[in-house]
């Protein structure tokens, strides 16, 4: 596809690529939100870098994909968002390592008979390396 609104930049040869040119902190227009769709199903990982979104900004990006599912498994963020996930390593200090248990959670909801479009993960904390898809 030929992108007029973001940049897409490949990551790797079969998956991943990272939009820049997009501030997700603002409306997206009509052509813009077509192109993201048309990234994410070109490319199936997006990634924005220093996005730093509110739960509406991240509600939001979500309605451009479809409707949001809960998650089974994780607390929501507050009675406000219920269709956002609360993911917590433990606090500031909690080490994201390999072999944690924080190594291993799954958020894309795969294990669904039918699972969602998409997932967006909002990470503030990263592991320094592995548990990764890219």
């Amino acid at each position: 596809m030929q992108y007029k609104t973001i940049e897409v930049r490949r990551l790797g040869p079969v998956i991943g690529a990272e939009i820049s040119g997009l501030d997700l902190r603002r409306p997206l227009n009509d052509r813009a939100a077509e192109e993201l769709k048309a990234a994410l199903f070109e490319n199936q990982v997006l990634f924005f870098r220093d996005q730093d979104i509110t739960p509406d900004q991240h509600r939001t990006l979500s309605q451009i994909l479809g409707d949001a599912v809960t998650h089974p498994f994780f607390n929501t963020l507050s009675d406000d968002y219920p269709d956002i996930s609360l993911i917590e390593t433990g606090g500031a200090d909690t080490p994201l390592e390999p072999g944690t248990s924080f190594a291993y959670w799954h958020t894309d909801m795969t294990f669904f008979e039918n699972p969602p479009l998409a997932a967006i993960l909002r990470a503030k904390k990263l592991p320094p390396m592995g548990s990764d898809t890219l």
